[in-house]
């Protein structure tokens, strides 16, 4: 496993080479406009067999800032797909990323119409170790603008903004669990990284206490990830990723019924 690990680690360095955090015109034009098209990418497991999954994409449109309607959903797709690689944290975009790609791929194929500008992923861009995380690879992949957003903190130890860069680790860490706690619906925190740079942002999207985490992927800014995700949230969880995850849940759930019943369970 070191082996393998130290291959991921000059691969993620390889592509990350590639990787551009600016906006592109387009997107820019179109956030505008009300016409930009959100893809959702997220991936369900089974709890029984670890190489079973579910990969769903969903497509969300924006409504243009002054709109009473927040987004709209236009299409899931969703489909069964086998998983060899297992879970290593910091590694999760080989595990998980050539099934989006792969999802992503087909679901243009049958929506050619329906191709997203930009995708948001269930997971982190440049909140991770490497600052290249799953986000990240698969838009440089795709050659397509991609950021992640988390429901859960990365395991790295951000910083919000006028906090103690020198604090030791459990003081860090109680800092900023207060701090999250203290957010009001609508504000973004700024994370930073031991050398201050910003790498990602928390972002209290709706009512919920808990934030969710953005980071930008490729061809995008940490800025206009953050007004995507908070343009697509009704819940807690954007609606683009939110849809593809319930849908991916609940043919997992078919799935796993269907098979019981053809066993006698």
């Amino acid at each position: 496993m070191e082996e393998l690990k130290k291959n991921w680690i000059k691969e993620q360095l390889r592509l990350k080479q590639q990787c551009v955090l600016e906006d592109s015109h387009e997107i820019l034009e179109k956030l505008n406009s009300g016409t930009l098209l959100v893809g959702g990418l997220d991936i369900s497991y089974s709890k029984n067999v670890p190489s079973l999954a579910f990969v769903g994409v969903s497509v969300v449109r924006i409504s243009d800032p002054v709109s009473k309607t927040q987004c709209e959903t236009l299409a899931v797709d969703c489909n069964r797909i086998t998983v060899e690689v297992p879970y290593v944290p910091n590694f999760l975009a080989f595990r998980e990323v050539p099934a989006y790609v792969a999802a992503v791929r087909a679901f243009e194929m049958h929506h050619a119409a329906l191709a997203p500008d930009v995708f948001m992923v269930d997971s982190n861009g440049t909140l991770h170790p490497l600052r290249f995380g799953a986000a990240c690879h698969l838009g440089v992949l795709l050659e397509r603008p991609t950021f992640g957003v988390a429901k859960n903190l990365p395991l790295l130890q951000p910083l919000p903004n006028h906090f103690p860069l020198d604090a030791d680790g459990p003081t860090q860490k109680r800092l900023l669990l207060q701090r999250l706690k203290q957010m009001k619906q609508g504000e973004k925190l700024d994370l930073l990284g031991q050398d201050g740079r910003i790498d990602g942002a928390a972002l209290l999207t709706s009512s919920s206490s808990d934030p969710v985490f953005v980071s930008p992927g490729h061809l995008i800014t940490l800025q206009t990830a953050v007004e995507i995700a908070l343009r697509c949230s009704i819940h807690r969880i954007p609606e683009p990723t939110r849809k593809a995850d319930l849908r991916t849940r609940e043919e997992l759930a078919k799935f796993v019924a269907a098979e019981q019943v053809e066993n006698g369970l």
